[in-house]
């Protein structure tokens, strides 16, 4: 009896520990971590981008209180992701990831516009990235986007919205601006304009820009040390155009009342002239199309 009582005992810790290793087992190839952020634990596991969130990275939502005038944001390691939609009030999705100290997340929405930045610790040691994935309303006066180290993406806002885009390293895209600065030391920038003054500048990389809408009067200006331009112009533009490459080709598709034209270099005027357009590249080709 007593050696039936302890073989009953061995068989039911067995069964115990089978059950232990077995739910750990799951848990590890195929339920949700433990320590999984609670907004990942009750909705989907990637990012917006599409991205896997991995272990340990960390993730924070904030939506803005009021309908902002005006957005500026600022990241050192990651990429900004900016969007254009139909609602009167911004969104933010943060992610952070390792490994490394992460930064904190600044918001500011106090006063008519949106501040975002991206701040890290001053202590020595590896530091980790933030990925800012941002809404706001698609008529939002201004968008102003910083980044050293991370990609720049702006879709879906209003054709006149004013922008200021720049990242060290990174490339840098809008698909719909009014007026235009934006620039990358090393990376391809890519844009669409209706504004009026548009500066675009690469020191590393191609650039390929369109203006949407020819303006009556304004300066277009757009440089790359090492890189080919190509600019898409409206048929009706009318502009004082001086294209100049140092080493490459210059084309354009429009005809050019000639002023001056000597090697890699095309100085004149297409209709009527007014707009101010100047293109120049060290080393390759300048290419205008319509």
């Amino acid at each position: 009896m007593k050696r039936s009582f302890i073989d009953a005992v061995n068989i039911a810790g067995t069964f115990i520990v089978v059950c232990i290793i077995s739910f750990a087992v799951y848990t590890l190839f195929v339920g949700k971590p433990f320590y999984k952020p609670a907004s990942y634990l009750d909705g989907e596991w990637n990012s917006p981008d599409g991205t896997a969130v991995g272990e340990g990275d960390d993730s924070g939502t904030y939506t803005t209180k009021t309908s902002p005038d005006s957005v500026v944001i600022g990241n050192v390691s990651g990429l900004i992701d900016i969007e254009g939609w139909n609602n009167d009030y911004a969104q933010l999705e943060y992610i952070k990831r390792g490994p490394g100290k992460p930064p904190e997340v600044e918001i500011d929405d106090t006063g008519s516009g949106l501040s975002i930045k991206a701040v890290y610790p001053k202590a020595p040691g590896s530091f980790g990235s933030v990925e800012f994935f941002l809404k706001v309303p698609k008529n939002i006066e201004s968008i102003e986007a910083h980044s050293v180290s991370g990609r720049i993406k702006i879709e879906g806002a209003a054709p006149g919205v004013r922008q200021h885009l720049s990242s060290t390293s990174g490339t840098v895209s809008t698909d719909a601006a009014g007026d235009l600065e934006i620039s990358s030391v090393s990376g391809t920038i890519t844009f669409i304009s209706s504004g009026s003054s548009v500066s675009a500048s690469t020191t590393s990389g191609r650039i390929d820009g369109k203006l949407e809408k020819a303006p009556d009067s304004g300066k277009i200006r757009i440089k790359s040390v090492s890189g080919r331009i190509k600019l898409e112009v409206p048929s009706d533009l009318n502009a004082d155009v001086n294209l100049h490459s140092v080493s490459g080709s210059v084309s354009t598709d429009l005809p050019v009342s000639v002023t001056e034209t000597k090697q890699n270099t095309i100085r004149g005027v297409i209709g009527s002239g007014g707009t101010e357009l100047e293109i120049s590249t060290v080393s390759g080709a300048i290419k205008i199309t319509e």
